[in-house]
């Protein structure tokens, strides 16, 4: 092949980008899914331990309804290849920072699926993870942040994950509650889902 059918092909290529890209904004704009606004009941669990656990399937489940609404809001593309995004916003006298990334791998769902619950499970020593709280549906634990640690500014994080199948799909999430009172984290809160 030589290098004006190359250069031909690059160039149509990058027009076809450029469209996807123009297509996919104009959707967002009209079409997308409203974002769905997370609440304090979304990251607080009560001292109470049989509220707790109603607590945390109740934001496993609004979290689990609110998946496409979340996935459209993100700006995330629509596309197979692999992707990563960061962002950086000033909000007053804090920063919010805000990752996202997709990695597609083609496997079966019951492998990809043992893969992710044994993930969520296993963590590094230096993460000094302990289980709080394990049940069939529900595993919530308490750790050292990676990202506190990577920035010389250790706290402590409570993650409440759960794993669901609906027989189109397979979703795995993890979530950070920043008010248990029963466990209080660090002065330092850190909110996020993925």
């Amino acid at each position: 092949m030589d290098d004006e059918t190359k250069a031909n092909r690059l160039r149509r290529r990058r027009e076809y980008r450029k469209l996807d890209a123009a297509g996919l904004q104009y959707l967002r704009d009209r079409v997308g899914h409203p974002s769905p606004r997370l609440t304090w009941q979304d990251a607080s669990l009560p001292t109470d331990p049989a509220t707790r656990l109603e607590a945390m399937e109740w934001i496993t489940h609004r979290l689990f309804h609110n998946i496409d609404g979340l996935m459209a809001a993100s700006g995330l593309p629509f596309t197979l290849d692999n992707y990563q995004c960061t962002t950086v916003s000033q909000l007053d006298d804090t920063y919010r920072i805000q990752g996202c990334s997709v990695r597609y791998v083609h496997a079966d769902v019951s492998a990809t699926a043992a893969c992710l619950e044994q993930f969520a499970k296993d963590f590094p020593p230096y993460l000094e993870a302990r289980c709080l709280t394990e049940t069939d549906n529900v595993l919530y634990t308490r750790y050292l942040s990676p990202y506190g640690l990577t920035v010389h500014l250790p706290f402590i994080q409570n993650v409440l994950q759960r794993h669901y199948f609906d027989g189109r799909r397979y979703v795995s999430f993890r979530h950070c509650i920043t008010d248990d009172e029963a466990l209080p984290a660090d002065d330092l809160v850190c909110g996020w889902t993925e």
